[in-house]
């Protein structure tokens, strides 16, 4: 009768030693390394496709941007302030042909330029995203990845804010569906474990059945 016990105690003691060693599963997301300014970056494979395909598409526009940067190189300048001097200095031209049509009145040439700038802005779609989504009242207040991924592949800033959103909402998912799944194989892990009958009882019962 005390071996009985004391085997019984033995067995206790091991499953319970089983249940504290046990650890729980978890899902890990595959990453890939990138580096970047001599640093290493993990990336998810969302992050590395849009890296990617940014950079196939950066092959398409090399030569031009090239061209630009030793232009702006030239007048001592980043490429951003060379095309911003670009624009500025456009808009002074346009401003100064207004005027003139506008017999020297310079306040009315610039209500005209102000009424072709929001124009120009609708026509690129921030002004259709504007509407759409009245938080936004200044393209400086646009996601940068909607206002470059816009200018990389031509396309209006409307389509690229829901394509951003989508793509925001798919990852929450996944996450939360992940996170869902590690917890339920946590649970059933824990359920075989405690639920698990003992051999000798699996025996008696495969008996019964012969």
């Amino acid at each position: 009768m005390e071996n009985d016990n004391t085997a019984s105690a033995l067995t206790e003691a091991e499953a319970q030693k089983n249940d504290s060693t046990a650890t729980t599963p978890e899902t890990k997301e595959i990453t890939i390394p990138v580096k970047y300014n001599k640093e290493i970056i993990e990336l998810d494979l969302s992050a590395a496709t849009e890296l990617a395909q940014k950079g196939m598409k950066y092959e398409v526009i090399k030569n031009d941007y090239e061209l630009l940067r030793e232009l702006a190189r030239k007048d001592s300048k980043s490429v951003s302030a060379y095309l911003t001097g670009l624009e500025n200095s456009r808009l002074d031209k346009r401003k100064q042909e207004l005027c003139e049509k506008c017999g020297g009145d310079t306040e009315l040439a610039e209500h005209i330029l102000k009424l072709e700038n929001e124009n120009s802005a609708y026509n690129s779609g921030f002004g259709e995203l504007k509407e759409m989504f009245p938080q936004f009242d200044t393209e400086a207040q646009v996601p940068t990845e909607v206002l470059e991924n816009a200018k990389m592949k031509g396309t209006l800033l409307l389509d690229e804010y829901l394509r951003y959103r989508l793509k925001n909402q798919k990852r929450l998912n996944e996450t939360s569906l992940q996170q869902k799944k590690a917890e339920d194989l946590s649970l059933g892990s824990q359920l075989n474990r405690k639920g698990a009958a003992s051999p000798e009882t699996e025996e008696f019962l495969k008996g019964l059945w012969k």
